[in-house]
């Protein structure tokens, strides 16, 4: 058998596969001759055709920006609650120590109060702060 004519490292296909001259011997099979390459041209130009009434990617996106917006949480928790957290954050507490004392989920905290959570350079000095020293070695 001898090899596709068409000498690309990924095609599958052999020279005298039926399968030259196809959309499939492009796409799936990775055969780059000529006859393979000029039914992909013509599929997607017929593609192109057939859809040129849709919406192009930037036409969706302003179609779909009411769904892709960021939208404000709805508070479902007691706006006293609310308050108390929103002041436990103010005052330093993380979300873990904020949703223990108010008795949520700390991803309800995340998500009613996002961005105030303790940045990792904050939370490395409060276990330096906490943690039990380590004895050094003899």
């Amino acid at each position: 058998m001898s090899s596709c004519p068409c000498e690309g490292l990924r095609c599958k296909l052999e020279a005298l596969d039926g399968r030259h001259g196809s959309r499939y011997g492009y796409a799936k099979l990775g055969c780059r001759c000529a006859p393979c390459r000029g039914a992909q041209r013509v599929g997607s130009a017929a593609y192109k055709a057939e859809h040129r009434d849709e919406l192009n990617a930037a036409q969706r996106a302003r179609h779909y920006e009411h769904v892709t917006k960021r939208r404000e949480p709805k508070l479902t928790k007691p706006l006293a609650e609310v308050l108390r957290a929103g002041r436990l954050l103010a005052d330093g507490a993380s979300y873990r120590e904020t949703a223990r004392t108010v008795g949520w989920d700390e991803l309800t905290v995340a998500r009613i109060f996002p961005g105030r959570g303790w940045s990792s350079r904050e939370v490395a000095a409060f276990a330096a702060l906490h943690s039990p020293a380590i004895p050094k070695a003899a």
